[in-house]
């Protein structure tokens, strides 16, 4: 969950951004955020497919249309919506400290309610989505991939 204004690049798209979204990356599209207001603010939260894969409801999550190629993985959240959505970070933050034996479950739980409030939520429309043409888009993955794993080149010096 984020505040502030953004240009979100997921996969083939942009989106201009202004005001409180929640986003759901996936994995196995490349994207990218640039923060263009100086007050932004919120929350992140990374996990695996294998964390919340335990049973076939939670399954059925993660094949939900939150986690779709070609979804709009953007949602823009009312204020009652982002003080519920902070209470759940917030309560995460908590949780990650504590020696509480099934703290993992419950953190599983509280990303199963970020996900049901998320498929409440109608995906943002109203943000305009600007499709990247394709030698742009092969750009941009490399650029993305290449920060994320940078190589460092070795010169063998041969004598």
């Amino acid at each position: 969950m984020d505040t502030g204004r953004n240009i979100v690049h997921y996969a083939e798209r942009s989106f201009d951004i202004d005001g409180t979204i929640l986003f759901f990356g996936n994995p196995h599209i490349p994207y990218a955020w640039e923060t263009k207001s100086p007050t932004n603010y919120g929350y992140a939260c990374l996990f695996s497919e294998d964390f919340l894969k335990l049973n076939e409801r939670t399954e059925s999550l993660l094949h939900s249309p939150l986690f779709k190629i070609g979804g709009t993985p953007i949602f823009s959240i009312t204020e009652d919506q982002k003080s519920f959505l902070n209470t759940i970070f917030q309560r995460m933050i908590t949780e990650q400290e504590t020696d509480y034996a099934f703290k993992d479950e419950l953190l599983r739980n509280y990303i199963q309610i970020l996900i049901h409030e998320a498929l409440k939520i109608e995906p943002a429309k109203e943000y305009p989505s600007n499709k990247m043409h394709r030698p742009e888009l092969h750009l941009f993955s490399r650029d993305l991939l290449e920060r994320q794993f940078p190589i460092k080149h070795l010169i063998n010096h041969c004598s």
